[in-house]
């Protein structure tokens, strides 16, 4: 068996496009229906979380008479800090909007940037999640965490956005190979 690029890959086998089509897995149906209303929902929730987190990062910016005596390292690594947090809500509700996109064209890409997306998310929101996240900032974390185990292990995503199907599939043409 080969091994893949993940752990579990040596598991899956590459099928043609024209198969990964006849799939009875193939396509946005079932839980990846699911998914994409998770997403849509991130979506609507940050554009209208956008303006309050901004404003919030915006409070947060030191006054220059405030770092005035710490030094000029603190005063630039502050503003540039707080430029992040400005800037990073927007960057994350188009990230989120490129992933909707990926997935309603079936996009190669979409397993590899959603799964980045979301390793990042955990990594970011944990602490939030943990420390004062209300209710929606730890089910958005829940469901991160499940939907990354099922990014990288849903048969359909896998035969619908890689073209890749199980070696006991019983669908997987018997002149493919394991890939």
């Amino acid at each position: 068996m080969a091994k893949g690029p993940a752990f579990g890959m040596e598991d899956w086998s590459d099928i043609d496009p024209a198969d990964a089509a006849r799939h009875p897995s193939y396509g946005l149906g079932g839980l990846l229906l699911v998914f994409a209303a998770i997403l849509l929902f991130g979506v609507v929730a940050k554009v209208v979380q956008l303006p309050g987190e901004i404003t919030a990062a915006m409070a947060d910016f030191p006054a220059a008479e405030e770092l005035a005596d710490e030094g000029m390292t603190v005063t630039v690594l502050s503003y540039v800090w707080n430029a992040f947090l400005v800037v990073f809500p927007i960057i994350d509700l188009v990230v989120l909007g490129v992933i909707l996109w990926m997935l309603a064209t079936r996009h190669r890409y979409f397993t590899t940037v959603t799964g980045f997306y979301m390793i990042v998310n955990i990594v970011v929101y944990l602490p939030k999640a943990a420390q004062d996240g209300g209710f929606l900032d730890q089910l958005w974390f829940l469901c991160t965490i499940i939907g990354l185990v099922y990014v990288c292990s849903s048969t359909r995503v896998m035969v619908t956005y890689l073209g890749k199907v199980r070696l006991s599939d019983p669908m997987r043409p018997r002149d493919a190979g394991p890939a």
